[in-house]
């Protein structure tokens, strides 16, 4: 037992240091007049990159042109909803809420530099057993480079997720197929692979979607919290990632190159946050971006995503831990490089990472007299 006592008083300032922000520098912060929720980014065909913000009543456009002093540039009123979910396509955001009747906003950016910004929200009719049905509402979407668009958790059917082409006209989505087990909280797709968060079964549910028009459940695992809130992979689809939206729960990381024999390889928290809740991780260069309410952002190394560490953080939020209050979304795929967060309370966030990789120290600590660990 001594031994175990001595690695403890060693390893405790590194918990200490691992609280408050570190390796995350605040370029600005945008405050927000409304509860706020999704952020995304994307770099226009002209080269400057927005953030495309979303709120209570509303999508807003804002320039990251000079990122330490953006500039709203336009605000889209839709129905009043906590939820809103963003995408973008060449140069057209598409834009979902969970409460009301606006269907899917797509708003065309294409002609920004002539000052003209057009939006139109589209109620899209999908065949379900051969009746045309007509979607009101979606929780999440997804759109993937080869031009293909998944809504997610939809008013129709089970909920699950509905498939378009993009490709003919990305004004006119066509109905390609549909996905529709279970609820789908959340979706992502790389190449091949659909990552559906069902949610309400506690399951990541893993589609082939080589076929668009006959999606197939070819994997399925249950999550750390059995709350599967949102998935996103590595880019080869080795492993994937997820959070639970509950208390105290975790981001998962998972083995999944069998898809027939899937691998739980480790969780990671913030170390001594009470009732902190994840909401939303995304995957970049074997780092996760982990929007976590109350705690704001936090990045992690998973180059070995077995043993998950914490390499950056930023609290967007000043109150205590746990709660729905704080940091709903993180976006990391600025070709800049800059890191955009959404807080409920306090608007956009745009910050400079400085990104790090971990470092290891590993073993097995076990009981001298009995052998066990």
């Amino acid at each position: 037992m001594r031994h175990c006592i001595s690695f403890l008083v060693i390893i405790f300032p590194i918990l200490l240091f691992s609280q408050g922000s570190k390796n995350l520098e605040l370029i600005s912060n945008v405050p927000i007049d409304v509860t706020s929720n999704d952020v995304w980014g994307f770099q226009h065909s002209n080269g400057i990159e927005y953030a495309i913000m979303g709120d209570q009543n509303s999508t807003r456009i804002i320039s990251l042109e000079d990122p330490a002093n953006p500039v709203e540039i336009a605000d889209f009123v839709g129905a009043n909803s906590t939820w809103r979910d963003i995408k973008q396509f060449r140069d057209i955001v598409y834009v979902v809420a969970d409460s009301g009747q606006d269907g899917l906003l797509m708003i065309d950016l294409s002609m920004i530099d002539q000052d003209s910004i057009s939006h139109t929200f589209v109620n899209i009719e999908v065949p379900v057993n051969g009746e045309p049905q007509q979607i009101n509402t979606c929780h999440n979407l997804f759109i993937n480079d080869d031009g293909y668009l998944y809504l997610s958790g939809c008013n129709i059917s089970n909920r699950g997720v509905i498939i378009f082409d993009l490709n003919a006209d990305p004004l006119s989505p066509e109905y390609t197929g549909i996905a529709d087990l279970q609820y789908s909280h959340d979706v992502f797709v790389e190449g091949d692979l659909m990552y559906a968060s069902e949610i309400f079964i506690g399951e990541l549910g893993i589609y082939d979607v080589s076929d668009k028009t006959n999606p197939t459940l070819v994997g399925s695992t249950p999550t750390p919290n059995n709350f599967t809130h949102n998935a996103w992979s590595s880019h080869d689809n080795n492993y994937v990632f997820t959070t639970d939206e509950r208390a105290e729960s975790f981001v998962g990381a998972y083995d999944i190159t069998d898809l027939d024999d899937i691998k739980f390889l480790d969780r990671f928290k913030p170390v001594n946050n009470v009732g902190a809740i994840p909401h939303n991780t995304h995957f970049l260069d074997n780092y996760l971006y982990t929007s976590w309410y109350t705690e704001g952002v936090i990045i992690t190394d998973v180059t070995r995503p077995d043993n998950i560490v914490e390499v950056g953080n930023y609290d967007t939020f000043e109150g205590v831990s746990g709660g729905f209050n704080g940091c709903w979304g993180a976006f990391p795929f600025l070709p800049s490089g800059l890191l955009l967060a959404s807080d409920r309370q306090t608007g956009l966030y745009v910050l400079q990472p400085t990104l790090v990789r971990a470092s290891y120290l590993e073993g097995q600590i076990v009981n001298s007299e009995t052998g066990e660990p």
